[in-house]
């Protein structure tokens, strides 16, 4: 079962889309681009581990 999803950041208004395909996380091409953390980019793995601890329970 494949589930979509947004990250957004109401400070940055930023917006992030991801996909899981099982235990997988892909994130969408330009959402690291997009994605900035107190103007540091943020990179995949944080993104993508930021993700999992917001849906624990859900994933």
């Amino acid at each position: 079962m494949e589930k979509v999803g947004w990250l957004f950041s109401a400070r940055h208004k930023r917006v992030c889309r991801w996909k899981r395909r099982r235990d997988e996380i892909v994130l969408q091409s330009d959402c690291v681009r997009n994605w900035k953390d107190r103007g540091k980019k943020r990179n995949e793995e944080r993104i993508i581990e930021h993700i999992r601890g917001l849906f624990l329970f859900q994933i």
